[in-house]
């Protein structure tokens, strides 16, 4: 296995191999991005991503981030996280993003998701601010 960052050039170009791995990721989370959205955002280069490969050179998961300013915070936000097999490269991705928001200078890491994927942060030391809560309104 072996995790690399996906440089904005070869977003387009590699997109059969991506989409599956970003579609499933979009439709469990709430912030409305399209897998289309993702690429032109990948390879524009305002979302920027790490990719996950299998021991063929296969892609296994693939982990968007995007740099944000609130005020006086640099924050490494994770957009989407979407794979399979996550334990066996959940602990590499989270050493690789330590890394990545030391030499980009950010204050913190910080991702969203389902209570479930925030049972498995907290070992790395992730702690949720605050809840989001959603009713459906029926027309």
């Amino acid at each position: 296995m072996m995790i690399s960052a996906l440089f904005p050039e070869d977003a387009k170009e590699i997109r059969p191999l991506l989409e599956p791995l970003i579609t499933p990721a979009i439709a469990y989370d709430n912030n409305d991005l399209t897998v289309d959205e993702v690429i032109e955002r990948l390879s524009k280069d305002t979302l920027r991503a790490l990719i996950v490969l299998d021991e063929n050179h296969e892609p296994l998961a693939l982990q968007t981030m995007e740099l944000v300013q609130e005020g006086d915070v640099k924050i490494l936000n994770l957009v989407t996280t979407a794979g399979e097999r996550l334990d066996e490269w959940v602990d590499d991705m989270e050493q690789a993003l330590e890394v990545l928001a030391c030499d980009w200078r950010c204050d913190v890491i910080q991702t969203r998701g389902r209570p479930g994927w925030f049972r498995k942060l907290k070992k790395y030391g992730y702690e949720p601010l605050f809840f989001v809560a959603q009713k459906k309104v029926i027309q």
